[in-house]
């Protein structure tokens, strides 16, 4: 429990059925014991889900009917497709200025808080990098070359 909640969402994979059946219900128990209702319960499971009553479950509706952009549940800002088991990232980068504040601002503005995205972000953190030990001042235009390959 100490390691996969966060705020009031608990975040776990399991590799089978009968752990997550376990999990759930001796993580219901030690939560109600403290005084605690956990509710909302989401699983790309049925017979998890089966062990669950209806009342205690996340109510969605198949998100790609609504929206191709948005898919399933959302949590620690990653989509994950309940149905197909993926996770996806919805990125709305706003168009900022060709300067090292317009680019660390666009950088900073991705929510990413375990990681997963690093590798295709990396290049951006490389220019911003060449920015600082290049001593470029906050609102100067960057050159050509690196607005390219910032543009990549």
């Amino acid at each position: 429990m100490r390691d996969n909640f966060y705020v009031d969402d608990l975040l776990k994979s399991v590799k089978d059925e009968r752990t997550a059946i376990d999990l759930i219900q001796n993580v219901t128990k030690m939560c109600k014991d403290g005084g605690f209702h956990l509710t909302k319960f989401v699983s790309n499971n049925q017979a998890v889900l089966k062990t669950i009553p209806q009342s205690e479950q996340r109510v969605f509706t198949k998100m790609k009917e609504i929206s191709n952009k948005e898919m399933g549940e959302r949590a620690l800002g990653i989509h994950w497709d309940i149905e197909e088991d993926t996770l996806g990232f919805s990125v709305n980068i706003r168009e900022k200025p060709n300067t090292r504040r317009g680019y660390l601002s666009m950088l900073s503005s991705i929510y990413d808080p375990l990681g997963l995205i690093s590798p295709f972000i990396l290049q951006g953190r490389r220019i911003i990098q060449e920015l600082c030990q290049g001593k470029f001042d906050w609102d100067e235009r960057v050159s050509d070359d690196l607005a390219e390959l910032w543009e990549k």
